[in-house]
């Protein structure tokens, strides 16, 4: 791969990645914040049940998005890979 491509895509990678923990961090207080107020604050067992519902899609969410997380970083990891081939040696530039 060549070293400028390669480059790109490790800057792409780490703004992602970046980009990926900072969605987590408010998608996970917000949703532990939310949890304690409904707790505390909901009475009667069909508001609890639709809110459970709803953090049960959200956690679906966050799981769907850490999966996909970690599609991008294994088919990323494959293509860095592919510069360290040994056959493709004599197509990369020196230096």
């Amino acid at each position: 791969m060549m070293p400028d491509r390669l480059l790109a895509l490790s800057e792409q990678f780490v703004a992602a990645w970046q980009v990926y923990i900072a969605f987590y961090t408010v998608f996970l207080t917000v949703n532990l914040a939310a949890l304690g107020v409904t707790l505390e604050k909901v009475a009667g067992r069909k508001s609890r049940v639709m809110i459970a519902v709803a953090f049960v899609a959200q956690n679906l969410l966050g799981m769907a998005t850490a999966m996909a997380m970690a599609r991008y970083s294994e088919s990323l990891g494959a293509l860095a890979r592919l510069g360290d081939d040994p056959l493709l040696a004599p197509l990369r530039p020196l230096g």
